[in-house]
């Protein structure tokens, strides 16, 4: 019988969840507990606090990476559409929110 994969987050040793368990930025196979990014502290996963803020013009950040990684306009384009993917996400969650009507 082939061994059941078990979630790779430190010492848990509960059954990956299939799918749903797999993450896509560090590669991992999880359990329900520690699917989700932030639980199981995913090394893909970038502070925001130390990104540069979204609001800074594009043209301070043409350099170049001299490591040979992402430039800096790339990781700024993708803040800058994250945020805006964010914002119309929560527009949309705002718009669609049921309002309960009371002494009915």
């Amino acid at each position: 019988m082939p061994v059941k994969p078990r979630c790779t987050f430190k010492e848990c040793r509960t059954a990956a969840q299939r799918i749903v368990g797999d993450c896509g930025f560090c590669d991992g196979h999880f359990c329900a507990k520690h699917r989700l990014l932030e639980d199981h502290k995913c090394t893909g996963l970038e502070d925001v606090s130390l990104a540069q803020p979204v609001t800074a013009p594009l043209h301070h950040n043409l350099e170049h990476n001299s490591a040979g990684g992402k430039s800096t306009e790339d990781t700024t384009q993708w803040w800058l559409c994250k945020k805006e993917s964010h914002e119309r996400n929560a527009a949309q969650l705002e718009a669609e929110r049921t309002q309960v009507i009371r002494g009915v």
